[in-house]
């Protein structure tokens, strides 16, 4: 699965003070692979069955959201430890899951030896810093990669996500229906919670 063009360009505009190729090696288990010159992927060395546990999963608090974080709750973000974690890509057909309240990364199906672990960045990001268009080319592309605030309902249930995200769609879903009763539907955009 090809890996979206724009935001491997957004990596290589990175400040240096966020490093972009990792300075530690991954376990056994992953490896990273050399894309070009400034942008690496997480790859497993060995195969995984649905509902494997890849690797334990932590995070450095950061202040704000950026494209390098991850949403933890509704207002928290962190950078992922171990640094290898953070070379996760993003597809909308994704194999693994950060199961955050659990701290762990789950296979969310079999994933051979030497796959790229990819996983869907609206399942843990409501409203991403840095939006972009997917070209994972899976059947399932969402085009536009946003976050979850801006996916309908329907979509954002296909897929396993962070209990955060579960809650803010349930509360969007609701103050869209409060706003429908009170003043006729309508077509329009998915409201902000």
């Amino acid at each position: 699965m090809l890996s979206s063009a724009l935001h491997i360009a957004s990596r290589l505009q990175a400040p240096l003070s966020r490093r972009l190729l990792s300075t530690s090696p991954p376990p056994p288990s992953f490896n990273l692979l050399q894309k070009n010159e400034h942008f690496q992927t997480l790859h497993c060395t060995r195969s995984y069955e649905a509902g494997d546990i890849l690797s334990t999963v932590d995070g450095i608090p950061h202040p704000c959201a950026d494209r390098f974080t991850v949403q933890t709750s509704k207002t928290d973000h962190v950078v992922l430890d171990p640094e290898f974690l953070r070379y996760t890509n993003h597809s909308c057909s994704p194999n693994v899951f950060f199961d955050l309240s659990g701290r762990q990364l789950v296979a969310l199906k079999h994933i051979p030896a030497n796959s790229e672990i990819l996983f869907f960045y609206p399942s843990t990001e409501w409203s991403m810093e840095e939006p972009f268009e997917c070209n994972c080319g899976s059947a399932r592309c969402k085009g536009s990669i946003q976050g979850a605030k801006f996916l309908p309902k329907e979509v954002v249930e296909e897929y396993r996500v962070a209990d955060h995200i579960r809650v803010l769609k349930e509360e969007q879903s609701g103050q869209q229906r409060r706003e429908e009763e009170e003043g006729g539907g309508g077509e329009r955009e998915l409201s902000a919670v």
